[in-house]
């Protein structure tokens, strides 16, 4: 009779293979074979003990993530009100932040800050296609106008 498995380990196994992407290295991280593995990903539930698996190391990430954000964040207002630390002539001194990296972060953040609130970050103009047609029109008729009037100019030479 093979050996019964309780949920967690299928779970802690689905981890393992997410991380490594192989059954057997995966086997070896939680003390079962990779041939339990690989069979359990014939079987109807792998794909809700998968999700699951997700799931859970998705909530990790974003944990993990947040964290960095933050020490992101912290580390930038420091040296946006600082400066960044720069050795000068075998020191280090605190030099502000150049306009142009101001300009790219102030930009970064704004966009990202905009996506967050569901704002737009860029205009984008939708433009059928009869109202390019309209315009290629127009535009022709300039061109073509352009065109007889330089050739009465020219007959009104000769």
């Amino acid at each position: 009779m093979p050996k019964e498995y309780d949920i967690e380990t299928r779970i802690q196994a689905a981890i393992a293979w997410l991380i490594t992407g192989d059954t057997e290295t995966a086997g070896e991280l939680c003390g079962i074979t990779g041939r339990t593995i690989r069979y359990w990903q014939t079987q109807p539930w792998w794909e809700d003990v998968l999700k699951e698996a997700q799931g859970i190391k998705q909530k990790e990430l974003d944990a993990l993530w947040t964290g960095l954000i933050h020490k992101s964040a912290k580390e930038l207002r420091d040296r946006l009100d600082n400066g960044d630390p720069t050795v000068v002539k075998g020191e280090i001194k605190r030099v502000p932040v150049k306009a142009k990296d101001l300009a790219f972060i102030a930009q970064t953040i704004a966009d990202k800050r905009a996506i967050l609130r569901g704002q737009a970050t860029q205009r984008i103009e939708k433009v059928s296609i009869d109202q390019k047609l309209d315009k290629i029109t127009d535009r022709f008729k300039e061109v073509t106008k352009s065109i007889e009037d330089d050739i009465k100019q020219i007959s009104n030479f000769g």
